[in-house]
């Protein structure tokens, strides 16, 4: 019994894994096995044990990536946002105009508390291609 217990358990889990990575909406499936960290420069008091930990997610911290493009930055945010699904953190992944995009229709369709409610619901939320796309004076006050 105790052996059919623990397989249910494993399945569950295994299923809620599998239910948060498509949630989560990642364009691609990157990992951290697969980044490479050379040209990565972080604070003094950041190192990269630290940022692959996901200890960020137990405090009111914000995970800030910037550089030019193709220097592997939605590449780690995808890495470490499929690691957080993997231990059962709920993750949205978003590009910065999609997100508007979608805020500014719940706010049309009068469903805004509705859309902040679902969106506050995951642990980390990743913004990508923030700054690529100019986001008029509405779409900014939604997104901030």
């Amino acid at each position: 019994v105790d052996r059919w217990m623990n397989a249910e358990i494993e399945s569950r889990e295994a299923s809620k894994r599998t239910r948060l990575l498509r949630q989560a909406g990642f364009p691609a499936a990157k990992e951290l096995d697969d980044y490479d960290w050379e040209n990565v420069r972080m604070p003094a008091d950041w190192q990269r044990s630290g940022l692959e930990s996901l200890g960020f997610l137990d405090g009111p911290e914000d995970v800030v990536m910037f550089g030019p493009p193709g220097t592997g930055k939605t590449h780690l945010a995808i890495a470490l946002g499929r690691k957080a699904c993997r231990q059962g953190v709920p993750v949205r992944f978003y590009t910065a105009a999609g997100l508007v995009m979608r805020l500014l229709r719940a706010n049309t369709e009068g469903k805004l508390d509705r859309e902040l409610q679902a969106i506050a619901k995951a642990r980390m939320i990743v913004i990508d291609e923030l700054g690529y796309v100019p986001i008029d004076e509405e779409g900014s006050r939604l997104l901030f």
